[in-house]
């Protein structure tokens, strides 16, 4: 997947409005599996993990609150 996608952290160019209105029609016209793999792959750059090994969800539960609390029903 390496091969697919490379994320350039130094490069950065200002667009004029139509550069801009057209890179913005090009991710329009991506189908909602690419756009969810383009997402998946900036999430593993952004939050540092392997594409192909993300994350398990912690699934303990801390705490909670009763609704009977004022913040709740306060109307």
């Amino acid at each position: 997947m390496k091969d697919r996608f490379k994320l350039e952290r130094t490069a950065f160019s200002a667009l004029t409005i139509e550069e801009a209105d057209f890179e913005m029609r090009q991710h329009k016209n991506m189908s909602v599996k690419e756009r969810f793999v383009w997402m998946h792959y900036l999430n593993s750059i952004a939050y540092n993990y392997p594409f192909n090994n993300p994350p398990k969800m912690l699934k303990e539960f801390s705490g909670a609150r009763k609704f009977t609390d004022e913040l709740y029903f306060s109307g």
